[in-house]
Formats: C-alpha cells, sequence, structure tokens
C-alpha cells in the first residue's frame, strides 16, 4: 500500500468487526450520506445508509450470533477514487426470520464478496456478491437439485 491511500484496508476490516459488536453508530460513520447498497443475489438497491442500517438489523435478528470473518481485502483505485474489493464468510444459526424464511435453528455459512467504492474517504457504495441458493438450500428452504432426481453429469472426451 502507498502512502497516498487515504482508505486502509484495516479501516475496512475494523468496519466489519464493527457489524461484529452490533456497533451500528460505527458502521454509519464510514457511510456518506448518499451510500447506495446492492445485493446482486436479491437484485436489491438500497439507498441510505439508514436502510442498510435496516439491513444489517433484519441479518443480526435472523442470525443472532452471526459474525463477519474476512478472508481477503483488495484495495485499488488511488484517492481521492477508491475501491476495496472485500471477501468474506458470514456464519452463524437462523434463529430469526431470513428472507420470510421461518427460523430453522440450523447454522449456515454465507459467502460474500463484497465491492466498496469510496470518494474522499467515505462509502458511497457497496455492490454485494453471493450465493443465494446454497444459502437457502442450506438452511432447507429449498430442496437439492439432486434431491430432484437432477444429477451432474460427467462427459468424457478423448
Amino acid at each position: 500500500m502507498t502512502l497516498m491511500q487515504k482508505v486502509s484496508n484495516q479501516c475496512v476490516l475494523d468496519w466489519y468487526k464493527a457489524w461484529n459488536r452490533r456497533d451500528w453508530e460505527a458502521v454509519a460513520q464510514l457511510l456518506d450520506a448518499r451510500f447506495s447498497f446492492e445485493d446482486t443475489a436479491l437484485r436489491q438497491c438500497l439507498e441510505g445508509k439508514y436502510a442498510f442500517l435496516r439491513l444489517c438489523r433484519q441479518y443480526t435478528q435472523a442470525f443472532p450470533d452471526g459474525a463477519i470473518d474476512v478472508t481477503r481485502a483488495i484495495h485499488s483505485g488511488a484517492p481521492p477514487f477508491e475501491i476495496i474489493t472485500v471477501e468474506y464468510a458470514l456464519r452463524g444459526r437462523q434463529d430469526g426470520v431470513f428472507l420470510d424464511f421461518p427460523a430453522t435453528h440450523r447454522k449456515v455459512e454465507i459467502l460474500r464478496c463484497d465491492v466498496l467504492y469510496f470518494e474522499h474517504q467515505r462509502l458511497m457504495h457497496c455492490r454485494s456478491y453471493g450465493d443465494l441458493y446454497h444459502v437457502l438450500k442450506e438452511l432447507e428452504h429449498i430442496p437439492s437439485v439432486t434431491s430432484q432426481g437432477f444429477s451432474p453429469r460427467v462427459v468424457k472426451t478423448n
């Protein structure tokens, strides 16, 4: 990392740690007033930090013991426009309603990748990628493809 980078990977890691502590003030501090959040799996876009904080609280109600474990953070760009890509796993037990599905009390690991867009050291936009099918299958909200008679097919080539 160069000395010119204003948004550090540690700042972003601390942001995810604040989520783990349910310290919503610390989460909100990094967000610009014009912040937007896009969940590509749900095809949902939220405008404003308060809408995002509501979503955070919904996740923590669904997974009260949920914790984020960041596995990688990659910085790109230069001030005033910077991007940090963060790979992480959210692990917890579904003890509350999740996407209108009732609690299953099952443990789940939700793998995600967030692309964080900063402008003048403020988080402007987060585009979050994840595999919703795997999560719903793991929680047994939907049947697995193989249980419906489908199975992977191996094609041999010469």
